[in-house]
């Protein structure tokens, strides 16, 4: 028996259901919304520049000039914490440049590749400590959206997610105005419901 598919919310009226949160009596309500799209799992950068350490380690025992940078890098790890994003974010940029200087027969995916496996394996995702709790940071791509839409899944979903970076999704989520202010999207989505959308077969 198959059941009638909610109708899915256009990316277009996103906005306008955010601004719409006027329940009975005054009350505000965060007003519903099914999505379609791409999800994208985001990252901690602090775990992502401990995993590029250890994976360029082994060439700079050849070049100073990335010793150096490692030897900066994991100073800053021990350091900063996840306090300074725009200097960890930045020395991982710098770990990833001078490897591909010194990188002669690896491929040149080899170090972002193993950084990302190693983090998904281990669940290290992006996380944020807002509305009352603490979430999952994603974003999502809806068909007809100009930007990606910051979507927070609870933290408990972690290891219920699966091992993919990106995959096709439905999202039940709250239409929410901007909650971080580093953000560039006006508009926020907080997860209801999530499922992973799984291409069917093609059928002669």
């Amino acid at each position: 028996m198959s059941y009638p598919l909610a109708p899915l919310t256009d990316a277009a009226t996103l906005e306008e259901l955010m601004l719409d949160t006027h329940g009975e009596g005054g009350t505000l309500e965060a007003p519903q919304a099914l999505l379609e799209g791409e999800l994208e799992l985001s990252l901690d950068p602090l775990e992502a520049l401990r995993a590029a350490i250890g994976v360029a380690t082994p060439l700079a025992s050849a070049d100073a000039r990335l010793r150096e940078t490692l030897d900066v890098a994991s100073e800053a790890v021990s350091t900063f914490g996840r306090g300074a994003r725009d200097v960890i974010e930045g020395l991982l940029t710098r770990v990833r440049e001078d490897w591909a200087q010194v990188n002669r027969s690896l491929p040149a995916s080899h170090l972002e590749g193993q950084v990302e496996r190693v983090l998904l394996e281990a669940r290290r995702y992006q996380q944020r400590e807002l509305l009352d709790g603490v979430w999952i940071r994603a974003l999502f791509q809806a068909p007809g959206a100009e930007a990606k839409i910051p979507l927070y899944l609870p933290v408990e979903l972690a290891r219920r997610l699966p091992l993919f970076r990106r995959f096709a999704a439905r999202a039940l989520v709250e239409v929410l105005p901007q909650q971080d202010q580093y953000e560039d999207c006006p508009i926020a989505l907080r997860g209801l419901a999530l499922a992973r959308i799984i291409p069917g077969k093609a059928r002669g």
